[in-house]
């Protein structure tokens, strides 16, 4: 048994980061307690509150004013797989469960709303990280010298790619946030960083030392970047205030002469249109709700601001439309074919936004 990789998990953790809690906290799991939407109880497409309590309503009522956009029942039946969540499968034996134990065909009789959120087709996308049994590397310039396998090859990867393409836009999100940054550090040992042409990280890390980076090789190069969070995020602390580490990269970066913007859904600032506040803890503007896993929420743009090629609101809201368009039952695939759509069409929109601005993109 020792011999076999531990190549990650898909519990818990993956509603509670992305898509809700369960309910009493923090001691329930799929399996003894309550799945709950963000926002509940906000009401539902059919008029009906969603059912349980979100906990952060007590502390923060605003954020209850409305149910996070994660395609869910009832406003999407079609973000929910119904052969898993009937507990059949497809020629499987009746009964047959996807998460044991279960009870009577349920993972939690007391709550039979879990098996609809467990079935739901978001879920298909997390797979195992078979990366995680590659060595790992060390860098000597990095502040955790020791890096683990997943900064060492996809990182490695992408740098080989964006060399081969003779120069590209990288856009990350969430874990992956870390990954760009470490291909840009490659980038720079093999004399090619300036083939970066901008680098955005979405719900993610900014930590520039931890990439051996500094703000100088964004001013030198030349390569716009781009901190971007959503509503639902608690990034500096109780009252959701800006992330610490990603407002300083990107406050060094100006500093130096170089372009970095730092935006975040829940804040002011020129992509909330002609909302005016209230802003932080109390946001209920055209954002509100947009969650970490914004890439496959159905997300309107705001103020028909989404034509508007030269903000980065267009380049963001542009390829959320797109996956809206592919409603009809979303297979794993198709869904993450979306995901990569949305983060090549975020790309092309940077460049066109630099291009327009006059940024040199050689």
């Amino acid at each position: 048994m020792d011999l076999i990789p531990n190549l990650g998990d898909a519990g818990n953790r993956i509603w509670t980061s992305w898509y809700g809690h369960i309910v009493p906290e923090p001691t329930a799991d799929i399996t003894t307690g309550q799945m709950v939407r963000m926002g509940a109880p906000a009401l539902q497409s059919d008029g009906t509150p969603a059912p349980g309590q979100d906990p952060q309503c007590a502390t923060e009522p605003a954020h209850c004013s409305q149910l996070g956009r994660i395609p869910m029942e009832p406003e999407a039946p079609w973000a929910v797989d119904q052969a898993i969540a009937a507990r059949t499968g497809n020629g499987a034996p009746a009964g047959l469960g996807t998460v044991v134990p279960h009870v009577g065909g349920h993972v939690n009789p007391a709550f039979p709303l879990n098996d609809r959120y467990l079935a739901m087709e978001a879920f298909k996308f997390v797979v195992p990280n078979a990366e995680s049994t590659l060595p790992g590397e060390f860098c000597q310039g990095c502040t955790i010298q020791n890096l683990p396998s997943t900064q060492v090859w996809t990182p490695k990867a992408l740098a080989e790619l964006v060399a081969g393409l003779g120069g590209a836009v990288i856009a990350t999100h969430s874990q992956s946030g870390i990954m760009g940054h470490q291909a840009a550090r490659y980038l720079k040992q093999n004399g090619k960083l300036h083939l970066l042409k901008g680098l955005m990280t979405i719900e993610g890390s900014c930590d520039l030392a931890q990439a051996a980076l500094t703000p100088a090789d964004f001013v030198s190069n030349k390569i716009p970047y781009l901190a971007f969070k959503g509503d639902y995020s608690d990034r500096g602390g109780p009252g959701i205030g800006p992330d610490p580490v990603c407002r300083a990269a990107v406050d060094a970066i100006n500093a130096a002469g170089g372009k970095a913007e730092y935006i975040q859904l829940d804040q002011p600032g020129p992509w909330q249109g002609s909302y005016a506040g209230p802003f932080g803890p109390a946001y209920v503007g055209p954002f509100a709700g947009v969650s970490h896993m914004m890439m496959v929420e159905s997300n309107p743009a705001p103020d028909g601001r989404a034509t508007n090629s030269r903000s980065w609101t267009s380049c963001w809201t542009g390829p959320i439309r797109i996956y809206q368009d592919q409603r009809p039952r979303v297979a794993a695939m198709a869904m993450a074919m979306a995901m990569a759509m949305a983060m090549v069409l975020r790309a092309a929109c940077l460049q066109d936004r630099l291009r327009r601005s006059n940024i040199s993109l050689c």
